[in-house]
């Protein structure tokens, strides 16, 4: 069964370094209308990659920062994985809850309320770490130093981030791929691949950079 811990109020008040803050995404998903990044039931092809990266092997203890409504914890789980998600959103593991029943995951999914930029969780702890449409909106250096912390060595991570976003009446840079870059090294992770696309939707455009890297 899935088990949602609380958080510490003081962890949602941080200003960011880009206009959506952390209580804007809490927030997101207590409206009356289910985000429209939240209302997908497949299982992302970023979520297929993940499963190449780690030569299909399964037994992976897995983390997915930002679970959204489940549905890659949910496929992670049915290729005998164990699988931890966290969000900063309660309403976010409320769908991911639903969507991550213990008779469909038997019991290999856990969820948790967490913040990116600082895991609960000790030192070298999983084997993998996934991430779809979140980073972006934490403080990257906090968020990639506590990634390297829990990361085992030769560990593998998959990260999709926005690097702008273009709409008819505005344009907002997030990180770029040379700052993304930058601080990767700095935390002493290697790229393995990374690549770049454009995503059209939802009345924007979307500059997205991919990784994949591992730690030493």
């Amino acid at each position: 069964m899935a088990v949602i811990k609380t958080l510490n109020s003081s962890q949602t008040q941080e200003k960011l370094p880009i206009r959506m803050s952390k209580q804007g995404w809490i927030s997101s998903y207590e409206k009356q209308t289910i985000p429209h990044w939240a209302q997908r039931k497949n299982h992302s092809p970023l979520a297929n990659e993940l499963v190449k990266v780690l030569n299909k092997r399964s037994g992976n203890k897995i983390l997915e920062i930002g679970v959204g409504n489940g549905r890659d914890c949910k496929f992670f789980a049915q290729k005998n994985n164990q699988v931890t998600g966290i969000d900063i959103a309660p309403g976010a593991l409320r769908l991911a809850t639903q969507n991550c029943q213990a008779e469909i995951c038997n019991g290999k999914v856990n969820l948790l309320l967490g913040d990116a930029e600082n895991l609960e969780f000790s030192n070298s702890t999983f084997d993998a770490i996934y991430s779809l449409s979140v980073l972006h909106s934490t403080n990257l250096e906090k968020s990639l130093a506590e990634i390297t912390r829990v990361l085992k060595p030769k560990g593998k991570a998959l990260l999709y981030m926005y690097e702008l976003v273009r709409t008819p009446t505005s344009k907002h840079t997030f990180w770029t791929a040379k700052q993304i870059k930058k601080l990767i090294r700095k935390n002493k992770l290697i790229i393995d691949d990374s690549w770049t696309t454009w995503e059209k939707g939802y009345k924007e455009n979307t500059k997205i950079i991919i990784l994949q890297i591992h730690k030493k």
